[in-house]
């Protein structure tokens, strides 16, 4: 998927297939990307095909738009004990990204390999689109639930669904645990990984203990059917 007028402003891949996605390269692909390739390509654990839409394409998505600025600029100008005016906040920057555009570079480097994933699976794939976002996951932090995933997304509603997940940045919980954290909101890139979607007949997460009690060492399992 890399090719000429694909890198992003660092030099690095706007796009990268999960085959080629370790641990290694967390602070490209996000945490939970990394993970997850590194469960496909040195596990061998069974993976949809997939790409992540890496922390350089959101760099060149926030560059191209000129937002960073704009976002500072607000978010300096907004008192952050005031829930009312953080929660208009939220409303507003989420807007601004939704309403923003795809450089044509990215858009050309998505659907390359959408296309290239659709052409290996025969059919009009669907994918699940999941955040990454740097930082997710270090130690002392906790971004669970707080980011945006879109399911079922067909290939004319990837970008809408990028921009969706990007702006989940801005989730109102997402951007308090940031502030009360002092994490630096150009710190934080939202890289996002597409994933075939698999026609689940269930699906969930299995605890090894007691997430919420240390002393708990039975194991717990929430899942739902289907989607």
């Amino acid at each position: 998927f890399i090719r000429a007028g694909q890198e992003g402003p660092g030099g690095g891949a706007l796009v990268v297939p999960l085959t080629a996605v370790n641990k290694e390269m967390a602070d490209q692909v996000g945490s939970k990307m990394a993970s997850l390739g590194e469960l496909r390509n040195r596990l061998h654990v069974r993976v949809s095909d997939g790409f992540v839409v890496t922390a350089d394409a959101y760099r060149r998505f926030i560059a191209h738009n000129e937002l960073q600025a704009e976002i500072d600029r607000r978010i300096q100008a907004t008192p952050v004990e005031h829930p009312q005016r953080l929660y208009n906040l939220s409303a507003d920057l989420q807007q601004l990204i939704i309403r923003s555009e795809i450089p044509p570079d990215l858009e050309s480097a998505v659907t390359g390999a959408y296309e290239t994933m659709k052409a290996a699976e025969g059919e009009d794939v669907k994918v699940a689109m999941r955040s990454s976002a740097l930082g997710e996951d270090v130690a002392g932090t906790s971004f669970a639930g707080q980011y945006r995933s879109e399911l079922n997304v067909s290939g004319e509603n990837i970008f809408q669904a990028y921009k969706e997940i990007v702006a989940s940045k801005y989730s109102l919980p997402a951007m308090t645990y940031r502030l009360n954290r002092g994490l630096r909101d150009e710190d934080v890139a939202m890289c996002v990984g597409c994933v075939k979607m698999v026609e689940a007949v269930s699906g969930g997460v299995a605890y090894s203990r007691n997430p919420v009690n240390i002393r708990d060492e039975a194991i717990y399992i929430n899942s739902a059917w289907g989607l």
